[in-house]
């Protein structure tokens, strides 16, 4: 491991942790409050789906920007804006009419996700640009600090619900971040990379052009299908496990399964240094169609409760390594196509689109996942519902494995083959190796 700038990445992990610790509060304690109100389950689903909506169109348009923005502002901002929204998010509460209670809870949310995914995309593409060949590696330690964002956020949450009461989970974090944050990033992040003052008014990449490469496509759904299988069966993987005779714990428990696998999957992603990433995504289609199948197998034969908690617990922890195979190579690959699509340009302006379309992705899954798990649970029932997607995720892969070329990146990286591409930095000499662009 490269231990040059590390103030920086600690930096950077320490500001992914925080931000997303903030993710999972509102999930947790928001519906009890709004349904005591009278909020319909419809309109709670609609607030919670603002988050991703916000941050899938700032991922595309900070990813386009940030060069002329600067990484560094847009961190600073977003930690401000976060905080403050949270914190306004919690104190709708106090409005009595609930009109306005919807309202900004509409705003706030969409604001939070536009924030994060400011913050992510900047943050990310930190990553390439300073650590060139340890992209994945640096990108799976991010993602670590995701998960415990997310997992601890709630527990935290809980402890202070306890002690002062619901608002105070909102007003906490909210001047914490906004503060802290905001403090942390200005301390301690650089201004861009060798930046020059007219490079802050050069030409962005054309989104348009970007998505002209069926390659970048994709890449782009592999991320967005296989993410949308997890958040699929999340809103009601408890409801599952306790008509099965399982507890809100024994619920947990299995939930936990795919933290698990997502962790040791990475680890596995940095042991294994990735020469062919394409082949990786490949692999992930399939584990994505185990792991749906698992989850809707009691569907095909009659069989015990308990034997049924243990298909739902692999399914969920195979689902997790889904999720890393998905997420890890999807910057370093994205950067290596964008060079195919734009080779003259300047090697910062592919580090922050690769940034932006990860941001993007992510949030089309997490916004798509949970409406379409909800109506097919609703229609179908959990199990047939994850059979159903199944099917999605079969007809891509078949897509992906012939047009998208996955099945002939599996027989190069079952041959042992790589390709390795040097991504020249315009004007300035400096060469940065890529292996195994999958360019084929």
């Amino acid at each position: 491991m490269d231990k040059s700038n590390l103030p920086l990445f600690i930096s950077l992990l320490l500001i992914n942790f925080l931000s997303f610790s903030t993710y999972g509060i509102p999930i947790t304690f928001f519906p009890n409050i709004a349904e005591i109100r009278g909020i319909s389950d419809l309109l709670i689903g609609f607030i919670f789906a603002m988050y991703p909506l916000g941050a899938f169109f700032c991922g595309f348009i900070v990813g386009k920007m940030l060069t002329k923005w600067e990484r560094k502002r847009v961190i600073i901002s977003s930690q401000i804006l976060m905080g403050i929204s949270i914190l306004i998010f919690g104190l709708s509460d106090l409005s009595q009419n609930n009109i306005v209670f919807i309202i900004v809870a509409l705003v706030t949310r969409a604001t939070q996700g536009i924030a994060l995914g400011s913050c992510q995309t900047a943050a990310y593409a930190f990553i390439p640009e300073y650590w060139p060949d340890e992209i994945d590696f640096r990108i799976g330690l991010l993602e670590v600090t995701v998960g415990f964002g997310i997992g601890t956020g709630p527990l935290i949450g809980a402890l202070i619900y306890s002690m002062w009461g619901y608002l105070s989970i909102y007003i906490a974090p909210g001047i914490l971040i906004t503060f802290f944050g905001s403090i942390l990033a200005y301390m301690t992040l650089p201004m861009n990379k060798k930046q020059e003052e007219h490079e802050k008014t050069e030409e962005t990449l054309s989104l348009s052009k970007t998505f002209s490469s069926r390659d970048m496509w994709y890449t782009f759904f592999v991320l967005v299908i296989n993410y949308g299988g997890f958040t699929l069966i999340m809103p009601d993987l408890e409801n599952k496990v306790i008509k099965i005779g399982g507890s809100p714990e024994m619920a947990s428990i299995l939930f936990a399964c795919n933290q698990v696998g997502y962790i040791l999957a990475i680890a596995f992603l940095m042991i294994y240094k990735i020469k062919n990433r394409k082949g990786i995504f490949f692999v992930s289609l399939i584990f994505s169609l185990l792991s749906l199948i698992l989850l809707g197998f009691d569907s095909f034969f009659i069989m015990s409760n308990e034997m049924k908690m243990v298909l739902i617990g692999l399914g969920t922890f195979i689902s997790g390594i889904v999720g890393a195979f998905s997420l890890v190579p999807f910057v370093s690959e994205s950067i290596t196509i964008l060079h195919s699509i734009f080779p003259d340009k300047k090697r910062h302006l592919l580090d922050n689109m690769a940034s932006g379309l990860f941001t993007a992705a992510i949030s089309l899954a997490e916004f798509h996942g949970p409406i379409l798990g909800g109506f097919l649970t609703q229609n179908f029932g959990f199990s047939d519902g994850c059979l159903i997607y199944s099917v999605v995720v079969f007809l891509f892969f078949i897509v992906f494995a012939t047009h998208g070329r996955g099945m002939k990146a599996m027989i190069e990286w079952g041959k042992g083959k790589r390709k390795e591409v040097k991504v020249k930095e315009n004007e300035k000499g400096i060469e940065v190796k890529l292996l195994e662009t999958n360019i084929l």
